[in-house]
This record gives C-alpha cells, structure tokens and sequence, in this order.
C-alpha cells in the first residue's frame, strides 16, 4: 500500500488530480481468497479520503455467492449488468441494509 500512496503524491506533484490504478484476480487461487480479501479491505481503508480511484476486476465464472459478497463488503461500490446496461451496486450498508 506504501507504494500506491507514492505514486499518489507522485502524480499529485506531476500535476494530475490523482492516482488510478487497476488490479485482477486471475493469479488467486482458492486458499489466497481470504488473505487476498484482508487485503482488498486494507486497501479500501488506506484510500479513503485519498485521491486514488481503484477498479478491481473479478471473473464471474469464479465467484460463488459468498464470494460475491465479500466483494461488496470489501469496496464502496460495484459495476454489474443484468441486461445491456450497466449499474452502480451499493453495499449494503450504504443502502440501510443491515
């Protein structure tokens, strides 16, 4: 994580409004899920209030339920599509849902 907040101050230097950066998961194998989520949470704590936008990638062919919702509970937000058009998905704690 020290690494994308020098690249923030970085790009902040250099004159940008920010840092964007970009992660996948085709390298996780099941027994990394746990760890790799500690991580996702860690991440999603350290950025706020940062100027550093994340877009994390998941194949859905991968993910069960339980998966999938680790996933809302680790970010501030999703993107899905159920039909052509795609959708902000809201964890459930910011949608009142205990």
């Amino acid at each position: 994580m020290q690494l994308w907040l020098e690249e923030e101050e970085r790009a902040l230097s250099e004159g940008y409004s920010g840092l964007r950066i970009t992660e996948n998961t085709s390298f996780l194998t099941p027994d990394d899920w746990s760890a790799f989520m500690e991580y996702e949470r860690a991440v999603t704590a350290c950025f706020n209030g940062r100027r550093i936008v994340a877009l994390c990638s998941y194949a859905l062919a991968d993910l069960n339920g339980q998966k999938a919702s680790d996933i809302m509970d680790t970010h501030h937000c999703a993107l899905g599509r159920a039909d052509v058009y795609w959708q902000v998905v809201m964890p459930k704690e910011m949608r009142g849902i205990p």
